[in-house]
């Protein structure tokens, strides 16, 4: 079963970047001294998530939704 079936580009794109703010506020609230930790951690966090759409996209690459046309 493929839990991303139904997602199309666009929503991968959305679903990265809102992770992304998720992690800054929770790192906010939680180390609001650690500015510097947070932002760190949000680009990691960026970077591993967007690493996982690219191997999920390449697992996937007969699939329509990938196509530029």
């Amino acid at each position: 079963m493929d839990i991303l079936s139904g997602v199309s580009r666009e929503q991968f794109h959305i679903y990265i970047w809102v992770a992304v703010a998720v992690f800054v506020v929770a790192g906010g609230i939680f180390q609001p001294r650690r500015l510097h930790r947070t932002a760190v951690g949000a680009v990691v966090g960026f970077a591993a998530l967007n690493a996982g759409a690219a191997i999920y996209v390449l697992n996937h690459y007969a699939d329509p939704r990938w196509s530029s046309q």
